[in-house]
């Protein structure tokens, strides 16, 4: 069975505005997007779906997790950690 390390997460536009220019593509270190496409909230937000080493093995065909990234202070990447 073929596994991949696939998570989705989302990101509000106001993320990319609010952060100097090579911030945002931190966020996006050794990750391979998949998909992007606008979730039709009024939060304003844009849902990836993505390959990251940090994210856990799944195989094909199951429901891909959501993960939320979290920034640290002594770290210009982000720790990736599945949502609950």
């Amino acid at each position: 069975m073929k596994m991949r390390k696939v998570g989705r997460f989302m990101v509000h536009r106001r993320f990319f505005e609010a952060l100097a220019d090579d911030v945002g593509v931190n966020l996006f270190h050794r990750m391979v997007v998949l998909r992007a496409r606008e979730a039709f909230d009024s939060l304003d937000r844009i849902e990836y779906y993505a390959v990251h080493p940090d994210f856990e093995e799944l195989p094909e065909g199951q429901i891909v997790p959501e993960y939320i990234a979290t920034f640290y202070t002594n770290s210009i990447h982000p720790k990736w950690t599945r949502a609950l």
